[in-house]
């Protein structure tokens, strides 16, 4: 009796196990969604909720409804901070959770509202992005042509007949950085020295091509219609730019402004500067002194550029949070209340583009040059260290993810990301589901773990109040930050298996004699120290036991301004068990070892990842697709081996691709009309 009522009881409790889970579940993810909303609403602390509904997201996913409105608050915060996530949440509630009512019709209208508000009052043009410098009339253009001559020859096309010249051709240096004359006839340019410094400055002629030296030396910045050039020129005592004005003709540069941290613009009068004080522009009158901000407006302000009349001046800006290209009349009374939008500008373009050339019929032209690196994934197979399929790209949010690191577990990876002005610790499925950045601030070495669920990073500032280059844990799942570690040496590496972080360079630096690579015991929080070895690069790669460590030198040749690199792997106690590679002319950089130390994978320069059997010393590209001799191109190097040997992260640096956005007809005219009308009209009262 008494065993089938324990039978019985053991039978009832498992059902209502079975049933309570998934209720359990559900209930986990609602009542993180109401801290968030707690968070996020009542008090104010927008990071702690866009955690819980990034959480959300990636642990209770199958809750669909629940994470499909977590995605739609999160994609609402970051649309309030002005932050591009928002458009890439909206895009991925209307694609992976279109069922989900009301929130994914909700991202489907805030898509159109946002591709909408994108187009500007100018129309956009096309202009190819090889092209440089326009002239000033629009007619002609300026560029370089990719390959092993670049830079030592200037070509010029003329765009109504499409025929093209070369102008310049140097047997020696880089001819660059060129300015046109105001009547279009000439060019302005540096030129490289014997140093290879660009400040020399030479006159070319449009006609024969002909270049003569004017007897300057400087950074130029533009040619004003007064016939003088303006050009910055390194103070040496004081380690800043000083800008100078000098008659193209000849004669006596005068200094305009000194100890600039930031590139200034000329108007073409030459009679006012426009200039960077904490981080908004403002206008220098040149005769008086007199400073005026350019704008009213909140935000930051970056990159002006002055149309050829000298009324307009072009900028970016982020009044709302959001970055944009503006305009604003400089002869119509500072500072301005409504600058004029032309467009949308994300973030990586606010970071990396400038305005390039205005002519004088009003096409302005804004080029972006676009960097990315990603994260993928290449299956192995662990008997024979070699790739059984294509990489697969696994990041998707950000434009630049690197230094992967794989959880103890296999089942995240940790990497950092940086989104223009945004750098932080980000974390995701090893299949590359689920991205979400954990934190946000200024994180430059190689996350680790401490288990699989808290990983270590390396905080570059003092936070808190607590101690800048201490090492943090975070928690994937609640968020918390808590100390973990301050070893002495600024490069580190977390050995969980032996509860060590190891460390080196305490002053950082390049490999140095004497280099001592210790390790430092979270138990008892001491060092010991493991090797001291000459011309130690702060690039290794451990076995997950820390029974293994493969590490570098890069030794300088005696005589020569030349180095060897080496190759090798010690023990976790520092004996030299092999050497690997020797006398390389590059340095040979270790990423990661198979679980079980067979395997190592290595790289030359970032280039062509190779794994190699420690053992044999025979080797082989980590991929090598058809017709793509160097698929990898990695920096900085990072890699992760998965703790089953199935599978290795990886990063990848894309080739930098450049994109122009034009506009035309942005007159002073123009601009004028367009803000009378958005001018708020006042009500007559009654007499």
């Amino acid at each position: 009796m008494n065993g089938r009522i324990m039978l019985a009881g053991l039978a009832v409790g498992v059902l209502v196990l079975a049933v309570a889970t998934p209720r359990a579940q559900k209930t986990t993810a609602d009542a993180l969604f109401r801290e968030a909303l707690v968070k996020e609403r009542a008090e104010g602390t927008l990071k702690e909720a866009v955690f819980r509904y990034e959480r959300i997201i990636a642990d209770f996913g199958k809750e669909r409804q629940v994470a499909g409105q977590a995605m739609y608050q999160l994609a609402l915060i970051y649309q309030k901070l002005g932050d591009p996530r928002a458009t890439v949440l909206l895009t991925r509630l209307t694609r992976d959770y279109a069922s989900v009512e009301p929130f994914a019709g909700r991202a489907r209208e805030k898509l159109q509202a946002l591709q909408a508000e994108a187009a500007g009052p100018f129309r956009s043009v096309t202009t190819d992005p090889a092209y440089e410098l326009g002239s000033p009339d629009g007619k002609l253009v300026i560029y370089h042509k990719e390959g092993k001559d670049w830079g030592r020859r200037l070509f010029v096309k003329d765009l109504a007949s499409g025929g093209e010249r070369v102008l310049v051709e140097l047997t020696a240096g880089t001819v660059n950085n060129c300015v046109w004359s105001p009547d279009g006839r000439r060019l302005a340019c540096n030129v490289s020295d014997r140093d290879g410094k660009m400040e020399d400055v030479r006159f070319v002629d449009l006609e024969s091509g002909a270049m003569s030296d004017p007897g300057i030396r400087g950074y130029l910045r533009s040619w004003t219609a007064t016939g003088e050039l303006f050009y910055g020129l390194l103070n040496k005592q004081t380690a800043s730019t000083d800008w100078y004005l000098a008659p193209a003709g000849g004669g006596s540069a005068r200094r305009v402004l000194a100890d600039a941290s930031q590139k200034p613009v000329m108007t073409p009068d030459a009679t006012r500067l426009i200039v960077s004080v904490s981080k908004k522009l403002h206008v220098r009158d040149l005769a008086t002194g007199n400073t005026q901000p350019l704008t009213t407006g909140t935000g930051e302000e970056y990159r002006p550029i002055a149309s050829p009349d000298g009324r307009l001046v072009a900028f970016l800006a982020n009044p709302d949070g959001r970055w944009a290209p503006y305009v604003a009349p400089l002869d119509r009374g500072l500072p301005v209340r409504n600058p004029v939008r032309l467009g949308r500008a994300d973030e990586d373009a606010a970071q990396s583009g400038e305005f390039l050339w205005w002519t004088r019929g009003g096409q302005l032209i804004f080029g972006v040059s676009y960097s990315e690196e990603h994260l993928f994934r290449v299956d192995m197979d662990p008997e024979t260290g070699r790739a059984t399929d294509a990489p697969r790209r696994l990041t998707q949010d950000a434009p630049m993810n690197w230094l992967p690191t794989l959880s103890p577990d296999g089942q995240h990876v940790a990497y950092l990301y940086k989104r223009a002005f945004k750098y932080g610790v980000a974390v995701m499925d090893s299949d590359g589901a689920n991205e979400r950045p954990l934190n946000e601030e200024a994180v430059v070495l190689r996350p680790a773990w401490r288990s699989s669920d808290e990983i270590l990073f390396r905080r570059m500032k003092a936070a808190d109040g607590g101690p800048p280059l201490a090492i943090v844990g975070l928690d994937i799942k609640t968020g918390a930050v808590e100390p973990c570690a301050q070893p002495e040496g600024l490069f580190w590496w977390s050995v969980p298996a032996r509860r060590e972080i190891l460390h080196m360079s305490p002053q950082g630096g390049g490999p140095a004699p004497g280099a001592t690579l210790k390790a430092w015991l979270l138990t008892d929080r001491r060092d010991r120290v493991i090797a001291q070895i000459d011309y130690l690069y702060a690039l290794l790669a451990m076995t997950p036991d820390g029974r293994r460590i493969a590490y570098t030198t890069s030794r300088p040749v005696a005589g020569t301004d030349q180095r060897v690199s080496e190759l090798a792997v010690m023990t976790g106690e520092g004996k030299l068990e092999a050497v690997l590679l020797s006398a390389q002319p590059q340095t040979a950089i270790p990423l990661a070892f198979s679980p079980d130390g067979r395997y190592l994978l290595y790289s030359q320069r970032g280039i062509d990842p190779r794994v190699m059997n420690v053992a044999s010393r025979e080797s082989w590209p980590l991929y090598q697709g058809p017709g793509d001799s160097r698929f990898w191109q990695t920096s900085p190097p990072a890699a992760s081996w998965s703790p089953d040997g199935r599978f290795i992260i990886i990063g990848r640096a894309e080739p930098e691709r450049r994109e122009f956005l034009a506009w035309e007809g942005v007159t002073a005219d123009a601009v004028a009309k367009l803000m009378e009308r958005a001018a708020p009209t006042l009500k007559k009262e009654p007499r």
